[in-house]
């Protein structure tokens, strides 16, 4: 499979067109080592913009920086799978596993690669592909708890929810209370319609990891499909809006007289 044109990204424009001037003006001659210390300066800056930049959630802007660095290193291992992890964050799944079938060619029993190339086609909808890889990273007595809990949300996709438990309490034996883990779990329990034990599972998450609002809304979610709305809202409110706030409460009203 040969790659597709890697997309442009507009991040942070002003500095990366500053930092492409300094890099043309450099090849303008011959490599003195003043100018290899530039290069190298300015590889370092563009490092850290990346880094910063996926720390922020800014993941469009933290693929551009590692494209502009892959143009300079296209052989370099760790910037392709930073570009790829990012494409996936910030929604091109598709393009992200491509580039990362492409680098296992070079690097066949990398289980970093696979790992990330086994996220990618989760996220694009590669449920089986993603399967056939984890079960090469998942060994006898393996403790790769991400191994094991993306394997859990593939089964998930697949609407095979006894096989989706059996591996998120594999992952949980090798990461107890694991909060994400656990909230993958809770939500995979929902979809079984096993609404309690999701419940359960998912307040245990929100214990151990107090400051996450995604595992505080799906919570909500859970409480309000149960009946329970007086503590969906209660939650709810520490998060949205008032008019998101409502629009939940309208959709809970859907579920009125279902079993818990």
């Amino acid at each position: 499979m040969t790659l597709g044109k890697i997309k442009p990204f507009i991040a942070n424009a002003g500095a990366i067109f500053l930092l492409t001037a300094i890099v043309s003006g450099c090849a303008t001659s011959g490599k003195t080592s003043n100018e290899k210390q530039d290069a190298n300066a300015i590889e370092s800056t563009l490092l850290r913009a990346a880094a910063d930049s996926e720390r922020n959630n800014s993941f469009d802007a933290a693929a551009g920086y590692y494209s502009r660095l892959l143009q300079a290193k296209p052989e370099n291992r760790e910037i392709t799978i930073a570009l790829a992890r990012n494409l996936r964050y910030g929604g091109d799944a598709s393009m992200s596993a491509n580039i990362l079938s492409e680098l296992s060619k070079r690097y066949p029993d990398d289980t970093e690669i696979m790992m990330e190339h086994a996220k990618a086609l989760i996220a694009s909808g590669g449920y089986n592909q993603a399967l056939a890889l984890l079960g090469v990273i998942i060994k006898p007595n393996s403790d790769n708890w991400q191994a094991f809990s993306a394997q859990g949300i593939a089964y998930d996709s697949l609407k095979n929810y006894k096989m989706a438990e059996k591996s998120f309490s594999e992952a949980l034996i090798i990461s107890p209370d694991n909060p994400i883990v656990l909230n993958n779990m809770a939500m995979s329990l929902a979809q079984a319609g096993n609404i309690k034990k999701a419940i359960t599972t998912l307040e245990r998450a929100a214990l151990i990891n107090r400051g996450s609002p995604q595992i505080r809304q799906n919570l909500a979610l859970l409480y309000g499909i149960s009946g329970n709305k007086e503590k969906a809202k209660s939650l709810a409110v520490m998060d949205l809006d008032p008019k998101e706030v409502e629009t939940n409460a309208s959709f809970y009203h859907r579920f009125d007289g279902a079993t818990q």
